[in-house]
């Protein structure tokens, strides 16, 4: 049995921060390593977080980071995106992985983003993962198709004004790969005003506003790695 499948026992590969530069249209790599196809899978822990350096800068809650993890086990290779914040914490079965972090927004000239992440063996309590769609203003009457992304289980829909999510103005359709409609939700009919859920055999929504007015949408997807 593998004892340090990862490398992590000696305290030089547990941490690392990385500057994100603006002008980068790929993800940086913030932490990776290789245990070998051969060995057997470990289950890790990732936490994530953000610095910010700059007095006048926004808050991290404003500025936009996704992050990327790919991982794998043997010939099994698996990806996902989500919202790099601060805090966030999942667990891996792996024997090799890559976190990539870049900025999703525009920020002030001469602020300085650092992605920070930290791993460990074992598991401890994980703070839900989730991917934000970028918002998108409907006229009454017009629709959006969003790709569902990999490892959703539900999403939360975001409607300005929130009126249009309770008046139930807001129609949401969870599609096939070929388009084809598989069952709708009201999302005011949900035990929470603005969640639905999804089954295994969707991979799209269309997002219809319905409303006599303009609307502000988009989602908020739930994540279970």
């Amino acid at each position: 049995m593998d004892i340090d499948l990862l490398g992590l026992h000696d305290g030089t590969n547990n941490g690392a921060s990385e500057k994100l530069d603006p002008a980068q249209s790929e993800p940086q790599q913030v932490l990776a390593n290789k245990g070998g196809s051969n060995r057997s899978p470990q289950l890790v822990t990732i936490q994530c977080g953000l610095e910010i350096i700059n007095p006048q800068a926004p808050p991290a809650s404003v500025i936009g980071v996704e992050g990327h993890i790919d991982w794998g086990i043997s010939g099994s290779s698996h990806k996902a995106k989500f919202d790099w914040v601060q805090g966030c914490v999942f667990t891996l079965a792996a024997t090799s992985f890559k976190l990539r972090a870049k900025l999703r927004t525009q920020i002030v000239p001469g602020t300085n983003v650092f992605a920070k992440a930290t791993i460990a063996y074992g598991t401890k309590p994980c703070i839900p993962m989730q991917w934000s769609s970028d918002n998108t203003l409907l006229d009454a009457g017009n629709n959006i198709v969003l790709e569902i992304p990999l490892w959703a289980t539900h999403g939360i829909l975001v409607a300005m004004p929130f009126d249009a999510i309770l008046s139930r103005s807001i129609r949401v359709e969870l599609l096939t790969f070929n388009n084809l409609p598989r069952y709708e939700v009201r999302p005011g009919d949900c035990t929470e005003a603005n969640r639905f859920p999804l089954s295994f055999d969707v991979q799209k929504a269309r997002i219809t506003n319905a409303s006599t007015g303009r609307a502000t949408v988009g989602v908020i997807w739930r994540l279970a790695l």
